[in-house]
């Protein structure tokens, strides 16, 4: 829990401001503690994480926060002519991912302390967070990050695809991207090609990098027009701040 308050106070995530601050008719919104177990692909385990979140659904919100995801055809397809094809797959991951994402100017969000963490030199003061980039839990949060990412994915020369907003397709290079919320995977018939394009993300995103063993995945073939069986490999597995 300390990690947590830690790393979002290292990402500029919020500031401290006194509740008397706060605008006519605006509420801070508490948050709560999500606790949780996470595995390597093998099963074992990976490490015990906490995750401070926003309560959404007490978060006042007018507007549309959707956000899309990849479609599970285009994941099908794609994963389908990378093994028939030969082609390298990288997993990517964005660690706090969420909190890349500016809180919009117009949209300002207050949030209550952690319980049981008191802010130095805040003593015997009443105060709580106004939010300057975006936090897990909040109503737009999605939206927020698919905008952020596109930006990001722009800026490297990627382009959504027309048939789906979360396959971005490179102008140039033999690569093609699926997102998935802040999960990725990368493909492409030249593995220096990943190498190359994800080092310009880890010169963007100062990345934390974490080594994962090296994930097969068999794809067997259910019509009998592709011989069986298919192995798409993935070399590695990137997580990235």
């Amino acid at each position: 829990m300390d990690a947590e308050i830690a790393s979002l106070q290292s990402k500029g995530t919020f500031e401290v401001v006194l509740w008397s601050s706060l605008p006519k008719r605006v509420k801070a919104v508490p948050g709560t503690w999500v606790q949780r177990i996470k595995r390597l692909p093998s099963g074992e385990l990976s490490k015990f994480k906490s995750c401070w979140c926003c309560r959404g659904d007490l978060q006042p919100y007018e507007g549309v926060a959707y956000s899309p995801l990849v479609g599970w055809p285009t994941v099908c397809t794609a994963l389908l002519m990378a093994a028939t094809q030969g082609w390298t797959s990288h997993q990517v991951d964005f660690t706090l991912a969420f909190c890349q994402s500016p809180q919009p100017a117009d949209n300002p969000l207050y949030m209550e302390l952690p319980q049981c963490y008191k802010p130095a030199g805040f003593e015997g003061q009443d105060v709580v967070l106004k939010l300057k980039k975006s936090i897990y839990g909040q109503v737009d949060l999605p939206k927020l990050f698919y905008e952020h990412l596109c930006l990001g994915m722009y800026a490297l020369g990627f382009r959504p695809s027309e048939s789906d907003p979360c396959l971005f397709i490179h102008t140039k290079d033999k690569v093609m991207v699926l997102n998935y919320f802040d999960d990725q995977i990368w493909l492409s018939p030249d593995n220096t090609l990943l190498e190359n394009q994800q080092s310009h993300i880890r010169n963007m995103c100062a990345p934390t990098l974490e080594k994962y063993p090296e994930v097969v995945s068999e794809l067997t073939d259910t019509t009998s027009i592709i011989p069986s069986p298919l192995v798409c490999r993935t070399y590695s597995y990137f997580q990235y701040d």
